[in-house]
């Protein structure tokens, strides 16, 4: 796709959007999610765990300090701009990737159409409530993008960095690993360091240390929290807690067999064209 077709694509796509949201956040203002993303920025400026108890200032922060410090700009502003500005940005990231994968030109049937205007809805919700997931999906998607036009490095740079920011995206970062390409492996390597480096020239290496221990340690007493949507969840509402080992883990295998086959079975095609 053409970068002038793709960046008129995305502005109007933003700008659409943004006339149905931004006057929504511009009334309301921050909530919760924009508060606990400001503490952490704040605490890290201040040389402070932003993983410290915001004690009524939002939720726990439960993200790298590479994002702290990313958020910055958008702290710095007051409630109404902060809003505002954080949901363009969400929505421009958004609508980069969707729009490298579904130009306009090639929504030729009404399936298409229709699977665009999803994207639309789903990611309403995220817009509205603040949150970075329509920044994430978008950003991984144009890694995604990046590594199939074979631009190997950038798709390792932006995906190491979305994985830096939310552990999610390490699906896509991991799973592209095989084959091996040596500028895919070092995209991903110049992302982490940047993720490290920011950090260090803030804190030093003392405190950069201890704040990843902290949020390690708080995303692992996440993942032990009930009333997270997965499958472990789901089977302890239903009174089959004790299923769990016998359902989860087979189900993680059997799901990284299937996507590594697939692109064994990829390979094999190539080699055989």
């Amino acid at each position: 796709m053409k970068s002038r077709a793709l960046f008129g694509q995305v502005a109007l796509l933003t700008l659409v959007t943004a006339l149905f949201v931004t006057p929504y956040l511009y009334i309301h203002g921050t909530n919760i999610v924009t508060h606990t993303y400001a503490f952490g920025s704040r605490q890290f400026w201040l040389a402070l765990s932003p993983y410290a108890d915001p004690k009524g200032a939002g939720d726990w922060f439960k993200y790298s300090p590479f994002f702290a410090w990313a958020y910055s700009p958008f702290a710095a502003m007051k409630n109404t701009h902060q809003a505002v500005s954080w949901g363009i940005f969400n929505m421009f990231c958004f609508w980069w990737g969707i729009s490298l994968w579904f130009p306009w030109k090639n929504l030729s049937s009404k399936g298409m159409w229709l699977a665009f205007l999803f994207c639309s809805m789903e990611a309403d919700g995220s817009f509205r409530y603040q949150q970075m997931n329509a920044a994430l999906v978008g950003l991984s998607l144009v890694g995604l993008y990046w590594f199939k036009e074979e631009k190997w490095t950038l798709s390792g740079f932006i995906l190491a960095l979305v994985t830096n920011v939310k552990i999610l995206p390490a699906l896509f970062l991991l799973g592209l690993l095989y084959p091996l390409r040596k500028k895919y492996v070092w995209g991903i390597g110049l992302g982490v360091l940047v993720c490290l480096v920011v950090p260090i020239w803030v804190w030093g290496w003392k405190l950069t240390w201890l704040y990843h221990q902290d949020w390690y340690g708080l995303l692992r007493r996440d993942t032990q929290t009930d009333g997270i949507l997965d499958v472990a969840t789901v089977l302890k509402k239903l009174g089959l807690s004790h299923s769990k080992m016998w359902v989860l883990y087979p189900l993680a295998a059997f799901s990284g067999i299937l996507f590594l086959g697939q692109r064994v079975v990829q390979k094999i095609g190539r080699a055989h064209v």
